[in-house]
């Protein structure tokens, strides 16, 4: 994180969905959070592209908002690739998924647990500030819905690696080979080990995922892999726990 007061937020969206954007954008700046959108963030006669490649690269977070307008948009999708790559380099999780609407949620953004205002504005918004270490937004008592409060993203992964951790080491690495393929296989190895790999072209899956557990396990990074695995596929937990 960067040394300022306030974690700065990167709002991607697509313009359709502004009435939604602005009310969230209003309420993260009343908790605090230091804010990037683009309305009112660029000046007139400010290179837009210039802007928003700063302000990505200076973002502790970047904010997607979901929909079927921003899942079709340019822009949205060219801001969600640089920060896929950010969070390569980084080696963190940068990428805040948002959903206040029923929509296919793109693939790489599938593992990760998102925001989700659709059953209640109040509980989303409040998953979404625990996450950026802000204060909830308080709400009334009577209009509270206990089935709709959300725990901590740091609660969950903390939950899911307690239960991976319940698993003998064969049974880890049967999990991650059956469910896992190359290419997480390789980001999980960049993820835990903090070095690239080049994979043999010609080597099984099953291969890919005995050498990671095996050398993750020799220089005592366990616990480093159970944590990746439960944040960034929260959805093998299923598979662990049966």
């Amino acid at each position: 994180m960067n040394p300022r007061s306030a974690v700065r937020v990167f709002v991607s969206y697509a313009h359709e969905d502004r009435e939604f954007v602005e009310r969230l954008v209003d309420d993260l700046r009343e908790q605090g959070a230091d804010l990037f959108y683009d309305r009112l963030s660029i000046q007139p006669g400010e290179s837009i592209v210039r802007r928003v490649s700063a302000e990505l690269d200076a973002s502790d977070y970047i904010l997607v908002v979901l929909s079927h307008a921003s899942i079709d948009s340019g822009w949205v999708n060219a801001e969600l690739d640089a920060a896929f790559m950010r969070e390569c380099d980084a080696r963190t999780t940068l990428i805040l998924p948002v959903i206040f609407s029923d929509v296919a949620v793109p693939t790489l953004l599938r593992p990760r647990r998102a925001a989700d205002f659709r059953g209640d504005y109040s509980a989303g918004l409040n998953s979404l500030l625990r996450v950026l270490s802000l204060p909830d937004r308080l709400v009334a008592a009577e209009t509270r819905d206990p089935t709709l409060e959300r725990t901590s993203l740091e609660d969950d992964v903390q939950v899911r690696v307690n239960r991976l951790r319940r698993l003998r080491f064969v049974d880890l690495y049967r999990l991650v080979a059956r469910r896992l393929d190359r290419n997480q296989l390789q980001i999980l190895w960049s993820e835990v080990l903090d070095e690239d790999v080049d994979l043999d072209p010609n080597a099984f899956t099953s291969e890919v995922a005995v050498d990671l557990v095996f050398a993750v396990r020799d220089r005592a990074r366990l616990d480093d892999l159970l944590s990746a695995i439960a944040m960034l596929h929260p959805d093998l937990i299923e598979d662990a726990s049966s």
